[in-house]
Order: C-alpha cells, then structure tokens, then sequence
C-alpha cells in the first residue's frame, strides 16, 4: 500500500495491483483536512488508474 494524504482524522492509500483507493475516518471531522485528502486524490488520479473506493468509517 503507498500512503496518498495521512492527516489526524483520515487517511487514503493506493492499492496499486487493485487499483483500489482506501480511505480511513477516524473520530469528528476535520473538514478542511478531508477536502486536502481529497484534491490529493483526484490529483493522484489524473497519473493513476483507479477503478474502486473503499471507505472504512
């Protein structure tokens, strides 16, 4: 798994031979930190096929 954003209340790896992003939630949230991980994402995807999104909440 290669870490994409880490941050205190989520967190979002690449399953690169699933071509899976996982997202981790922890506690409230910070909804400034979700939007970063989120841009981080889809910039990520520009590069990177990605064919599903797993959410552990």
């Amino acid at each position: 798994m290669e870490t994409l954003f880490e941050g205190k209340s989520c967190k979002a790896e690449y399953i690169k031979e699933k071509k899976l992003v996982f997202y981790t939630l922890t506690g409230y949230a910070d909804v400034e930190e979700h939007k970063k991980m989120y841009i981080k994402v889809f910039d990520f995807m520009q590069s990177n096929k990605i064919v599903a999104f797993l959410h552990d909440l």
